[in-house]
């Protein structure tokens, strides 16, 4: 795996362990055990393409843009996250840092794409 990609990818699941985490602090009712799961969801996804499950590079791809587009129309508010602002601030650039460059990097590097899918002949790590 290379080196950039594998930092993204512990970027994007340590900032979802985080964002899981901190939910606990600020969410009620229903998004108090759906935004854990979602997170939790996300973390078993990344884990799965990190292995190169081979299902999971289009789902990756998706995720990875979709979760960036999010936090970007939708930045952490004081309304929503409370005295946790500046955490769930920290964490949603995280988050889109990381999956932006997941999704690019799927998108445009051969290395990342050689090694998801097995190519012998692509250059080293």
């Amino acid at each position: 795996m290379p080196i950039f990609t594998r930092l993204v990818c512990w970027a994007f699941i340590v900032s979802n362990i985080a964002f899981g985490i901190l939910s606990f602090f600020y969410e009620s009712g229903i998004p108090l055990v759906t935004t854990p799961l979602i997170c939790l969801g996300i973390f078993i996804l990344t884990v799965l393409f990190m292995r190169r499950t081979t299902w999971t590079w289009s789902w990756m791809r998706s995720m990875a843009f979709f979760i960036a587009l999010i936090n970007v129309v939708f930045p952490p508010t004081r309304e929503f996250h409370g005295d946790f602002l500046l955490p769930g601030q920290v964490i949603a650039v995280v988050e889109i840092f990381s999956g932006s460059a997941l999704f690019l990097m799927m998108l445009f590097s051969k290395r990342t794409k050689a090694w998801f899918h097995g190519d012998r002949n692509a250059p080293a790590s």
